[in-house]
């Protein structure tokens, strides 16, 4: 007999031995304590097979069972990552003197910056508010994709149009697909930016 299959004998022998001791349960048990006894008792089993199969492996094999990698939550690691993409971009934007992509400001803004550029153009003074609402507005993928999450996945049921997005989805991609609720989502807060969408299905 080789030596793997005087392995596997002894193995299944321990197993059965770990069996014997685990059945002996007396008349007087509940069903409670049976079902707890027989569980006990597989679990042995499983354990004593598992053993005896690992030591059975060669070195490289057990190497790779033994392998274990801690990366913690990926999805975060993600994020981490656009955001440090987001903020070198920035960084570079201004480095090199380039506005970069258009501003999206919001209603209120809109119309302050409407005015800081007729004051540009008229050689005045920009006002402290101007340069405030400049400041609070941003601008790249990252808040366009809020601006996205607000019109195809709104907070309030009875503002935007995600019904209207679901079903366009539907219908011409064939799978159902809810926009992200960007106001959940975990993402690039520390740009003032708001929340990358992700996928739900």
């Amino acid at each position: 007999m080789c030596s793997s299959s005087v392995g596997i004998a002894s193995m299944y022998q321990k197993a059965g031995g770990v069996f014997q001791k685990s059945r002996g349960s007396t008349v007087s048990d509940t069903e409670a304590t049976k079902a707890e006894n027989r569980a006990k008792m597989v679990e042995n089993v499983v354990q004593e097979l598992g053993k005896g199969a690992f030591e059975l492996l060669d070195v490289h094999e057990k190497c790779l069972l033994q392998l274990f990698i801690w990366a913690g939550c990926g999805c975060h690691k993600d994020l981490n990552t656009v955001q440090g993409g987001y903020v070198a971009m920035e960084k570079w934007w201004k480095e090199h003197n380039i506005e970069g992509p258009v501003l999206l400001a919001n209603q209120d803004n809109d119309a302050v910056l409407e005015e800081r550029n007729y004051v540009i153009t008229q050689g005045n003074e920009i006002t402290p508010v101007q340069e405030q609402a400049l400041n609070h507005s941003t601008r790249g993928a990252i808040k366009t994709a809020r601006i996205a999450g607000a019109i195809f996945n709104h907070k309030d049921n009875k503002k935007g149009h995600h019904g209207f997005f679901y079903d366009w989805w539907r219908k011409h991609v064939g799978i159902p697909f809810t926009f992200s609720d960007y106001q959940q989502d975990h993402a690039i807060q520390s740009t003032g930016s708001g929340h990358m969408p992700s996928l739900k299905q």
